[in-house]
Protein backbone atom coordinates (compact mmCIF):
# COMPACT_ATOMS: atom_id res chain seq x y z
CA UNK A 1 0.00 0.00 0.00
CA UNK A 2 1.33 3.41 -0.96
CA UNK A 3 1.51 5.94 1.87
CA UNK A 4 -0.01 9.10 0.41
CA UNK A 5 1.02 11.49 3.19
CA UNK A 6 4.25 12.76 1.60
CA UNK A 7 2.46 13.26 -1.72
CA UNK A 8 -0.41 15.11 -0.03
CA UNK A 9 2.00 17.29 1.91
CA UNK A 10 3.89 18.42 -1.20
CA UNK A 11 0.68 19.02 -3.14
CA UNK A 12 -0.75 21.01 -0.21
CA UNK A 13 2.33 23.23 -0.03
CA UNK A 14 2.24 23.86 -3.79
CA UNK A 15 -1.46 24.70 -3.67
CA UNK A 16 -0.81 27.20 -0.87
CA UNK A 17 1.89 28.86 -3.00
CA UNK A 18 -0.54 28.99 -5.92
CA UNK A 19 -3.05 30.72 -3.66
CA UNK A 20 -0.43 33.24 -2.60
CA UNK A 21 0.34 34.02 -6.24
CA UNK A 22 -3.36 34.78 -6.76
CA UNK A 23 -2.89 37.80 -4.52
CA UNK A 24 -0.89 39.59 -7.26
CA UNK A 25 -3.82 39.82 -9.72
CA UNK A 26 -6.02 40.80 -6.79
CA UNK A 27 -3.79 43.78 -6.03
CA UNK A 28 -3.53 44.81 -9.69
CA UNK A 29 -7.28 44.55 -10.24
CA UNK A 30 -8.00 46.46 -7.05
CA UNK A 31 -5.53 49.16 -8.09
CA UNK A 32 -7.06 49.46 -11.54
CA UNK A 33 -10.56 49.62 -10.12
CA UNK A 34 -12.06 46.96 -12.40
CA UNK A 35 -14.20 45.47 -9.66
CA UNK A 36 -13.21 41.83 -10.13
CA UNK A 37 -10.96 41.73 -7.08
CA UNK A 38 -13.53 39.86 -4.91
CA UNK A 39 -13.27 36.94 -7.33
CA UNK A 40 -9.51 36.80 -6.84
CA UNK A 41 -9.88 37.20 -3.07
CA UNK A 42 -12.36 34.34 -2.87
CA UNK A 43 -10.27 32.16 -5.14
CA UNK A 44 -7.11 32.85 -3.17
CA UNK A 45 -8.88 32.11 0.12
CA UNK A 46 -10.33 28.82 -1.16
CA UNK A 47 -6.96 27.80 -2.57
CA UNK A 48 -4.89 28.74 0.48
CA UNK A 49 -7.31 27.13 2.94
CA UNK A 50 -7.62 23.91 0.91
CA UNK A 51 -3.87 23.60 0.42
CA UNK A 52 -3.21 24.44 4.05
CA UNK A 53 -5.62 21.79 5.29
CA UNK A 54 -4.15 19.20 2.92
CA UNK A 55 -0.59 20.01 4.02
CA UNK A 56 -1.58 20.05 7.68
CA UNK A 57 -3.42 16.74 7.44
CA UNK A 58 -0.43 15.13 5.70
CA UNK A 59 2.36 16.72 7.73
CA UNK A 60 2.91 13.73 10.01
CA UNK A 61 4.19 11.69 7.07
CA UNK A 62 6.97 14.02 6.01
CA UNK A 63 9.70 11.81 7.46
CA UNK A 64 8.79 9.14 4.89
CA UNK A 65 10.71 9.61 1.68
CA UNK A 66 9.44 9.62 -1.87
CA UNK A 67 10.18 6.52 -3.90
CA UNK A 68 9.68 6.17 -7.66
CA UNK A 69 5.98 5.23 -7.40
CA UNK A 70 5.19 8.20 -5.19
CA UNK A 71 7.16 10.51 -7.44
CA UNK A 72 5.18 9.51 -10.52
CA UNK A 73 1.95 9.85 -8.58
CA UNK A 74 3.06 13.22 -7.23
CA UNK A 75 3.82 14.51 -10.72
CA UNK A 76 0.41 13.55 -12.04
CA UNK A 77 -1.54 14.83 -9.05
CA UNK A 78 0.36 18.13 -8.96
CA UNK A 79 -0.65 18.83 -12.57
CA UNK A 80 -4.28 17.97 -11.80
CA UNK A 81 -4.50 19.84 -8.49
CA UNK A 82 -2.82 23.03 -9.68
CA UNK A 83 -4.91 23.09 -12.86
CA UNK A 84 -8.14 22.71 -10.91
CA UNK A 85 -7.29 25.38 -8.36
CA UNK A 86 -5.90 27.76 -11.00
CA UNK A 87 -9.22 27.57 -12.86
CA UNK A 88 -11.25 28.79 -9.89
CA UNK A 89 -10.96 32.52 -10.75
CA UNK A 90 -12.27 31.85 -14.26
CA UNK A 91 -15.48 30.43 -12.85
CA UNK A 92 -16.46 33.72 -11.25
CA UNK A 93 -14.59 36.32 -13.28
CA UNK A 94 -17.45 37.05 -15.66
CA UNK A 95 -20.10 37.58 -13.02
CA UNK A 96 -19.88 41.31 -13.64
CA UNK A 97 -22.28 42.89 -11.16
CA UNK A 98 -25.50 41.91 -9.43
CA UNK A 99 -28.11 41.79 -12.16
CA UNK A 100 -25.39 41.78 -14.83
CA UNK A 101 -23.50 38.93 -16.36
CA UNK A 102 -23.60 35.42 -15.06
CA UNK A 103 -22.28 32.12 -16.29
CA UNK A 104 -25.32 31.57 -18.50
CA UNK A 105 -24.74 34.76 -20.46
CA UNK A 106 -23.16 34.65 -23.86
CA UNK A 107 -19.83 36.34 -24.37
CA UNK A 108 -18.36 38.12 -27.33
CA UNK A 109 -14.61 38.60 -27.69
CA UNK A 110 -13.89 42.16 -28.75
CA UNK A 111 -10.67 44.16 -28.46
CA UNK A 112 -8.99 41.71 -26.07
CA UNK A 113 -11.90 41.82 -23.61
CA UNK A 114 -15.03 39.83 -23.06
CA UNK A 115 -18.30 41.70 -23.07
CA UNK A 116 -21.59 40.37 -21.83
CA UNK A 117 -24.41 39.94 -24.28
CA UNK A 118 -27.69 40.28 -22.43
Amino acid sequence: MIDMRPVGYVIGILVVFLGLTMLAPLAVDFGQGNGHWPVFATSAAITIISGGFLALASSNGTHIGLDIQKTFLLTTLVWVALSVFAAIPFIGIYQCKPGGCNLRSSFRYNYNRFYCIQ
